[in-house]
């Protein structure tokens, strides 16, 4: 017989009566004691009246005096101390017996529990990446769009229609800056550094006011991939903008409501829009092309703006409600795109220095002019929508004559030609070319001034209104701003 609490034989073997299992009388009762007479094995209730002694040959000696008493010497009381000490032991080494078995237990279902959350949550993100990856597909895969919406396509005209006629009926402002004003630029009347230690890549601007405070607004791009919101009046950061992962290649403004777009090497385009703080966060972001996004142009209407990309194509989207509505393959690798004063007709840039006109009533090419030996870095059209400017890194810029399709003038330089504008009265052109700001008339092509204002090249330039100021950002980290005295 053997003890279940102490694993030896048993000097007093009892019984329980209703289990059938031995114990070392002593140790029983002082379990049961110290546990509220619970059974250490079944944990069901027993009391000392349940237990049954069990006659041994060991019991019969001792009572027959064989033995002697344990109170008769030191010597057994020493023993019997030791003997209490060990009966302590086994009932405190049964008892973390017992917890380590409970433990081993909960420890076993809490890792059943553990792996089966992992997963669940492994097959809920597989489900919702296949899901995203599926609405992506649906929303902007080219095989399911199904072009420009005809309702989109009269509106567009309709706003064409409008634009033809105001713009017949506008004359250059007389308050324009005059050749001489703009002559007379040479020192920037500030100069910004927006983007720490990185070059910028591109800007837009705006004029801009809201609660009854004037805004002049700075959206630039940086090769590191942020973009920065600038109020010049206040010359306060309004926010950083972060989301792309590379080279930021051009930013534009809504022109009414409080919307930004962006485009990046990382291969998307973003509409970034304002909470009620005036924290701006990603509303959309566009995935549909495969290689770098490099150019985008806001409609007309405002309702809708196209991305060119490295993967020879260009996209056109509905900037209210994210969706691509159709995604054009060119032969080439796309620079830059941008569309005409009028909404109709969208100009897009090859790398190898052609344009290539298409009609967005049929999405089709309806003329390819071979223009530049090297990649066309940027594209502009004049306000009054008959000509167009086109800078290139074979370091020339050319006036094109959209009513011929033909060139009507080159100009030639020493560096690379990166950026080029009209501005809004159709009277001067800027030329990015090398490190410099160069300012022409349109019509004469006369020279008006150079403004050597950063130390690399220059990617980005802005009039402001009437062309009285003029912002130019460069590789050389800086945001150059001049005004003039006009």
């Amino acid at each position: 017989m053997i003890c279940n609490i102490s694993g030896k034989i048993p000097q007093e073997p009892v019984v329980n009566k209703n289990t059938g299992h031995v114990y070392e009388k002593r140790l029983i009762l002082k379990y049961l004691e110290e546990n509220n007479n619970t059974c250490p094995l079944t944990q069901e209730s027993l009391t000392p009246e349940d237990l049954i002694p069990l006659i041994s040959q060991s019991n019969t000696q001792q009572q027959s005096g064989i033995v002697r008493n344990l109170q008769s010497t030191s010597i057994t009381s020493l023993l019997h101390l030791f003997q209490t000490e060990w009966d302590s032991i086994m009932l405190e080494t049964f008892t973390l017996k017992q917890q380590l078995e409970a433990s081993r237990k909960e420890l076993s279902r809490a890792l059943y529990q553990h792996d089966a959350a992992c997963r669940v949550i492994a097959r809920l993100l597989k489900e919702r990446e296949q899901y995203e990856k599926q609405l992506q597909q649906q929303r902007q895969n080219p095989q399911d769009m199904q072009g420009i919406p005809q309702e989109s396509l009269k509106q567009i005209e309709k706003h064409s229609a409008a634009l033809v006629t105001a713009r017949k009926q506008r004359r250059p402002s007389p308050n324009a800056a005059t050749p001489d004003a703009l002559g007379a630029l040479q020192e920037p009347q500030m100069t910004q550094l927006l983007h720490g230690s990185v070059g910028v890549s591109c800007i837009a601007t705006q004029d801009r006011t809201t609660d009854d405070t004037a805004r002049s607004l700075w959206f630039s791009g940086g090769v590191d991939g942020l973009c920065v919101l600038f109020d010049r009046n206040s010359e306060q950061i309004l926010a950083e903008l972060r989301g792309h992962t590379k080279r930021v290649n051009e930013t534009a403004f809504h022109p009414d409501l409080d919307i930004l777009f962006s485009c990046s090497d990382d291969k998307t385009s973003r509409i970034w829009s304002s909470n009620e703080n005036g924290e701006y966060n990603t509303h959309y972001t566009m995935k549909n092309h495969k290689d770098a996004v490099t150019g985008l142009s806001l409609h007309p209407t405002g309702d809708y703006y196209a991305t060119s990309s490295k993967d020879a194509s260009w996209s056109f989207y509905d900037v209210g409600t994210g969706t691509a509505y159709c995604n054009l393959p060119s032969k080439e690798p796309l620079s830059t795109i941008k569309f005409h004063p009028d909404g109709i007709i969208a100009a897009t840039a090859t790398m190898s220095g052609k344009v290539q006109l298409w009609n967005l009533k049929n999405q089709s090419v309806v003329a390819t002019m071979d223009l530049h030996q090297g990649a066309i870095n940027s594209l502009c059209f004049s306000e009054n929508g008959f000509e167009m400017v086109t800078c290139s890194e074979d370091q020339t810029a050319k006036i094109i004559d959209l009513r011929k399709l033909q060139s009507s003038k080159t100009f030639e330089f020493d560096s690379n030609v990166r950026s080029g504008l009209f501005d809004h009265n159709s009277l001067y052109v800027a030329l990015g070319v090398g490190s410099t700001v160069q300012l022409y008339q349109t019509k004469s092509w006369q020279h008006v001034n150079t403004l050597s204002c950063h130390s690399d090249d220059v990617t980005g330039i802005q009039f402001g209104k009437e062309a009285k100021s003029l912002v130019s950002c460069s590789l050389d980290r800086q945001i150059v701003y001049f005004q003039t005295q006009q």
